[in-house]
């Protein structure tokens, strides 16, 4: 993982938060997360490919980004539990690894978790 990558995150953090992420594929074109949408809320990380990020305005899609391995998206969402404030397409085929908010459930509180160093931490 790119030490920029979320970089409140320590490497111990990365390794833990690896076990509860699962990889998967896109095509040219998939829609991966939907604006205003709270379904498949989520840490995602590129690892190959590169994704579109954009917003609607008149009726368009307007992009606001691209991002490509080792960049992240769906961080908002995945500590605020708020709904997608953009769009998410693949520009080309692409891998995600992607995590669903676990600082609710199954993940400790503790100062040492990684939930803990998300959720006490403003986002760059």
């Amino acid at each position: 993982m790119n030490k920029d990558t979320l970089p409140i995150l320590s490497a111990q953090d990365w390794a833990l938060l690896a076990d509860h992420m699962r990889r998967v594929e896109y095509p040219r074109g998939a829609a991966i997360l939907a604006e205003g949408s709270y379904h498949h809320r989520a840490l995602h990380v590129v690892r190959s490919g590169t994704v579109r990020v954009e917003q609607a305005q008149d009726g368009r899609g307007i992009a606001l980004a691209l991002l490509g391995p080792d960049e992240i998206f769906g961080e908002v969402g995945f500590v605020e539990h708020a709904p997608g404030s953009a769009s998410v397409i693949a520009q080309d085929d692409t891998v995600i690894d992607a995590m669903a908010p676990p600082c609710s459930r199954s993940w400790p509180r503790s100062r040492a978790s990684p939930c803990a160093s998300i959720t006490r931490s403003p986002l760059p």
